[in-house]
């Protein structure tokens, strides 16, 4: 399975609402206007493999910004040991300042 994330610049008025774009099923992570979301899935990948499975996917990033590229949604649960996996999320927004 060939994996391609393109990065692109939106619009530049920054007028995109993260919690629409996550919506009820998504993933967000926000906080004073800024952050990133998430909808759909792409992928699900272990936490043992995702490392592996980042380099795998080709990038189209005209962004070129720290943090542009492809990511990985997920929560890491407080018991160690305990399985855990991460999200490609097909579509993935980021607001930033």
């Amino acid at each position: 399975m060939t994996v391609l994330a393109r990065t692109r610049f939106l619009s530049p008025d920054n007028s995109y609402d993260l919690n629409a774009v996550a919506a009820g099923d998504g993933f967000l992570f926000a906080q004073d206007a800024q952050g990133v979301a998430g909808r759909g899935i792409a992928a699900r990948v272990s936490a043992d493999e995702a490392r592996n499975f980042l380099e795998l996917i080709d990038v189209d990033d005209e962004v070129a910004a720290p943090g542009s590229g492809p990511l990985l949604f997920g929560a890491i649960p407080f018991l160690p040991g305990a399985p855990h996996e991460f999200i490609l999320p097909k579509v993935v927004i980021v607001r930033d300042p």
